[in-house]
């Protein structure tokens, strides 16, 4: 399902993009939002960065790590 945010100001650049702070609008929760820049992925190392950080994020439960709750292709 998607997660309908709204997004704030708050931004930090990353090695492939950036994140943003932004709220779920249904829960109210504050939520990170990464957005990946497809051009600052350049080779198979990186796209295997990407990948093994997707799979963890998605696996891993705890209190201490961040919760991945959606991943989304956008073709633009």
């Amino acid at each position: 399902s998607i997660i309908t945010i709204h997004y704030r100001s708050f931004s930090r650049k990353g090695t492939f993009g950036k994140v943003r702070l932004g709220t779920h609008l249904i829960t109210g929760e504050k939520v990170a939002i990464k957005i990946l820049e497809k051009d600052k992925i350049k080779d198979q190392s990186d796209v295997e960065r990407v990948t093994r950080e997707i799979h963890i994020l998605k696996i891993v439960r705890h209190p201490n790590v961040i919760q991945l709750y959606e991943v989304s292709k956008s073709i633009m």
